[in-house]
């Protein structure tokens, strides 16, 4: 591996970590001043753009190439590190406000769970997917290449 392509993959590696503290960092921001946990657009967009990052450094830190699918995985690994933070969140910045009154109950989040996990699960792996196919191309993968007949010899033109 060359000085410049361990360069790019902790570069890259370093604007993941400092997107997802980013994204815990805008998210207690949000906590402070409405007093909600509410999810904004633009903390969904640093998402894509992570899950994103996410397959696309799996892609530059794999000598190997193997297939988009550890991107997708790469993808679904990333969002669920953000679930993750965001549920450890909530527990330490709890508002008993939320406990009373109407709102969700077990069974209705139970009736809406393939939404709300089915949905996150394929945006993670669709965006950590293309991220992978995207640095693929970039690196010089198979769909830059010219087309060779079997056997490795370049087709007559």
């Amino acid at each position: 591996m060359s000085d410049r392509q361990k360069v790019v993959r902790s570069g890259l590696l370093a604007l993941l970590c400092a997107g997802w503290l980013l994204g815990l960092g805008s998210q207690v921001y949000t906590r402070q001043q409405t007093g909600y946990m509410d999810v904004f657009p633009p903390q969904i967009l640093l998402g894509v753009l992570l899950c994103l990052g996410a397959g696309a450094a799996v892609r530059i830190a794999d000598r190997t190439r193997r297939t988009w699918r550890r991107g997708s995985l790469a993808g679904i690994a990333m969002l669920g590190s953000m679930i993750g933070g965001y549920l450890l969140l909530t527990v330490l910045m709890w508002n008993p406000i939320w406990s009373e009154g109407e709102g969700e109950t077990w069974f209705s989040f139970l009736v809406e769970a393939w939404f709300w996990i089915g949905v996150p699960l394929a945006v993670g792996a669709g965006f950590g997917a293309l991220g992978w196919l995207t640095a693929d191309r970039l690196m010089g993968g198979p769909a830059t290449r010219p087309p060779q007949a079997p056997g490795g010899r370049q087709p007559i033109s």
